[in-house]
C-alpha cells in the first residue's frame, strides 16, 4: 500500500498551547487510522500531561508554581500562583480538516 492511500481517511490528533491569551499554532502530535484509536489516544496524551503536571505541582518548584490544574473534556488548564495561565487543546480531526484555517 502506498503512503498515499494509507494516509486516506487518516484522523489527526492536534494540540495547541496557550498561554496567557497568547494563542500558538495548531500542530499534529500523531495519525491514526480511525476515529476510536484517535480518541482513545486523545485520552491518553491528557492523562499522561495532567500526571505530569500533578508531579511538577507536587514538586513545587519555585518557576512552575502551579495553583491549580483543571482537566475539562479534551483540555487540560494550568493556573499559576503569580496570576499566568497555560491551557492546552486537543481534537481529532479528518485528515481533510486543518483547524489552522
Amino acid at each position: 500500500m502506498s503512503n498515499t492511500a494509507r494516509a486516506q481517511g487518516a484522523w489527526l490528533l492536534w494540540e495547541k498551547e496557550m498561554r496567557s491569551g497568547q494563542l500558538s499554532e495548531w500542530k499534529i502530535l500523531e495519525a491514526y487510522p480511525n476515529y476510536d484509536e484517535c480518541k482513545a489516544a486523545q485520552r491518553d496524551w491528557l492523562e499522561q500531561m495532567k500526571r505530569g503536571f500533578d508531579l511538577i505541582k507536587q514538586r513545587r518548584d519555585p518557576l512552575n508554581r502551579i495553583k491549580t490544574i483543571s482537566a475539562i473534556p479534551f483540555t487540560i488548564v494550568l493556573d499559576y500562583e503569580e496570576g499566568s495561565q497555560r491551557v492546552f487543546e486537543t481534537q481529532c480531526l479528518p485528515d481533510t480538516i486543518d483547524p489552522r484555517k
